[in-house]
């Protein structure tokens, strides 16, 4: 039995990695979001791993916005709407992540003057 490599194998290949890559980050993401801050780690971690998930993610709320205003609203008006709303929630986002982050790295700032 000779096995042989066609295109169509290469494309399904690259296609199931991807897949399985584009699930992958999903679950990150649903998990990072979604589980509570005293559960990850130790209380503290937990709000640096929770702040770092909300500051990198918080970029996907522009296309949401977009795409929620767009089926709410009228052609023009929901896109440019939806650009508003997420701009605002992709700002509070941030924010509220590099405050997650500043508050559970509190703890560990005594210990910055070993790295100077």
């Amino acid at each position: 039995m000779e096995m042989r490599v066609s295109a169509v194998n290469c494309y399904m290949m690259r296609y199931s990695l991807r897949k399985r890559t584009v699930c992958f980050i999903l679950a990150i993401m649903v998990l990072t979001l979604l589980t509570p801050a005293d559960v990850l780690a130790g209380k503290r971690d937990g709000y640096i791993i929770r702040g770092v998930g909300r500051t990198l993610f918080s970029t996907v709320e522009i296309p949401k916005a977009m795409i929620q205003d767009s089926s709410q609203i009228m052609f023009p008006l929901g896109l440019v709407t939806g650009v508003i709303k997420g701009t605002f929630k992709t700002v509070a986002g941030t924010l509220m992540g590099v405050g997650d982050i500043a508050y559970g790295a509190l703890p560990y700032a005594k210990y910055m003057i070993f790295l100077v």
